[in-house]
């Protein structure tokens, strides 16, 4: 679903450019979400997410996570941990296996251009987890890091936020491009398709009371829909998540996969200690092996 629309944002086609409201409005919300963004110097806190995971041939995945995470845009570095605390699994609703990933680990850490990453691991005594140090990256899609990195929520559907405005207001003019804008009280809504295919289109509405952030999202195509609700708390002045939900479902409505995260003991630029930034910190055991892609060098990690 996403690579179709994805198309239908980057071909051109025969019709008119069409543009209604105001782009400034546009301009203005970019601002007030750079300015909420600048203000994250320090973050840290803790999350649990559930996921849910669904296929017509009757599979069905639930887990449920308790994340913690750290960082700190002054040091570059960041950092987050999470740990599956219970999951069930269920095929043609004939057998359920509980707890399937129970106790399964994983985590990220950034130090300057450094990425450590441990994937999605048990964490057994006759099992070695392999961390692997990679030069600096954007979290991908699907990876652990898109699913959780914390900057990654003020993001608008996968990308950043003055990049997903600036290419909007740059491909505004595009005779494949259909732009509506409108500002309902404290609320600025934007529709964005292609009149080449008309069952594709993205909406999304921002909070001007909430520094501009994304509240909410769908994108809609012939296949299915994927939405976002986001809420948020203000610290001082700068707006933090503390309830997410992604949804994807197909075309008929019934869900392929859900996301939800509620945020807590959330802390806003409060000294962060050293040691969170730590392979510690994300939940590298004792005796895991790290691999340098870069050097190829491969090491036991031992905890000072």
């Amino acid at each position: 679903m996403r690579a179709l629309v994805l198309i239908t944002l980057l071909l051109a086609g025969r019709a008119e450019a069409e543009v209604t409201g105001d782009l400034s409005l546009l301009t203005k919300v970019a601002a007030l979400q750079k300015k909420n963004l600048d203000a994250i110097e320090q973050w840290s806190g803790r999350a649990e997410l559930k996921f849910r995971k669904r296929s017509p041939e009757g599979y069905d995945l639930t887990y449920s996570v308790d994340a913690r995470f750290w960082h700190d845009a002054v040091a570059r570095a960041s950092c987050f941990s999470w740990l599956i605390t219970e999951s069930g699994t269920r095929f043609d609703a004939r057998e359920n296996l509980v707890n399937s990933l129970q106790g399964h680990r994983a985590g990220e850490l950034q130090l300057g251009d450094d990425y450590y990453i441990m994937p999605l691991s048990a964490v057994k005594q006759d099992y070695v987890p392999v961390v692997q140090l990679v030069p600096r990256r954007e979290p991908t899609f699907g990876s652990v890091s898109q699913m959780f990195y914390p900057m990654s929520y003020f993001r608008i559907w996968n990308s950043k936020s003055e990049e997903f405005f600036a290419k909007m207001l740059k491909y505004s003019g595009e005779n494949w491009m259909h732009l509506r804008v409108r500002e309902e009280g404290q609320r600025v809504l934007l529709t964005a398709d292609n009149p080449n295919f008309p069952n594709c289109t993205q909406e999304y509405v921002f909070d001007l009371s909430q520094n501009g952030l994304l509240i909410e999202f769908e994108a809609r195509d012939g296949s299915g829909s994927e939405s976002q609700r986001q809420t948020y708390r203000e610290f001082s002045g700068v707006y933090l998540p503390v309830h997410t939900v992604y949804r994807n479902a197909r075309f008929d409505g019934t869900d392929v996969s859900e996301k939800e995260v509620h945020w807590k003991d959330q802390t806003l630029n409060e000294p962060i200690p050293e040691e969170s930034f730590t392979l510690e910190a994300m939940g590298v055991p004792a005796g895991a092996q790290v691999v340098d892609i870069q050097t190829r060098q491969t090491y036991r990690y031992a905890p000072p």
